[in-house]
């Protein structure tokens, strides 16, 4: 039978996680739509914040897109443990822009935030 980590165990396994986060990344959360006076809305203004992740390949697919056989990959990204995302955000990694669509469970005992995401664009 294993006993539950302490405090100290659980942040010391939270700081050794994120020690392996070496790639600097921006997660966008996306702004508020605006009202445009017409019965829709415009999409607000972005908030960008700079935090650090690691990503790997999780696996992919191929897909018919516009009449050619493309490849989508999925990727596993590990953030900090507590940075807030969901399935409206974006991850920006160097130049390539990751869209999250799921975000894994993860409970008080986690030690990472981890999402699965496809490359746009």
């Amino acid at each position: 039978m294993s006993s539950m980590p302490t405090a100290a165990q659980l942040a010391s396994a939270r700081a050794a996680q994120q020690a392996t986060m070496t790639t600097v990344c921006t997660v966008r959360t996306p702004g508020s739509p605006t009202p445009d006076g017409t019965g829709g809305a415009s999409p607000g203004t972005p908030t960008d914040t700079a935090t650090v992740c690691r990503v790997a390949p999780t696996g992919g697919q191929e897909a018919e897109i516009a009449a050619k056989l493309q490849a989508i990959g999925a990727y596993t990204i590990a953030l900090p443990y507590g940075t807030v995302v969901d399935e409206r955000y974006t991850i920006i990694i160097g130049s390539e822009t990751y869209q999250v669509v799921a975000v894994l469970e993860h409970g008080n005992l986690a030690t990472a935030c981890r999402v699965i995401a496809t490359r746009v664009g």
